[in-house]
């Protein structure tokens, strides 16, 4: 596992697609916003994606 931090944002790998998703999810139910999971044709690899909420004007 790995965690790269920058100014515009996180990466976090993992080597479990289930470990992925479990992060994802997790950060998405405690602070709202967008949660995209994309699984691979084998579902071995995955790509999850989570975008904080806009504040509305």
């Amino acid at each position: 596992m790995a965690v790269r931090v920058s100014k515009a944002h996180t990466v976090i790998t993992t080597t479990d697609p289930h470990l992925a998703q479990r992060i994802g999810s997790t950060i998405s139910h405690a602070r709202g916003g967008r949660l995209t999971i994309d699984y691979s044709d084998d579902e071995y690899l995955v790509r999850v994606d989570w975008s904080a909420a806009t504040p509305k004007d």
